[in-house]
């Protein structure tokens, strides 16, 4: 594949990044693939980006029209980030989104339907 890869990888803080060494030397062995840490809540100053994810491919990006969007995390960060992407020119279709619920949530969820 040649097509460009930009991989956000958003955390809320340093300790929880993991298997970085593994996407940067990913990142050095395709140069089409872009790994980009993003810290939504650092407990001290850091030299990576800050900010919601959402935000931040936001910044990156002005239109997003052609791409296709792959998103797994936190309802709330899929949801924000999904509507962030349409509002760049995203279609819906080219948007797969896994959001991860916990047992308790799915339980809730359950009870209301």
């Amino acid at each position: 594949m040649t097509k460009p890869i930009h991989l956000y990888f958003a955390v809320s803080d340093e300790p929880d990044i993991y298997l970085e060494e593994h996407f940067q030397t990913l990142a050095r062995t395709y140069p089409n693939l872009c790994f980009v840490p993003v810290l939504s809540d650092p407990s001290g100053p850091t030299g990576r980006r800050t900010g919601l994810v959402s935000n931040a491919v936001a910044g990156d990006f002005a239109r997003l029209n052609g791409f296709k969007a792959y998103l797994a995390g936190p309802p709330a960060m899929v949801n924000t980030t999904v509507e962030m992407l349409v509002g760049h020119g995203l279609c819906r279709e080219d948007i797969h989104a896994d959001p991860f619920y916990t047992e308790a949530e799915k339980t809730a969820q359950d009870m209301t339907t």
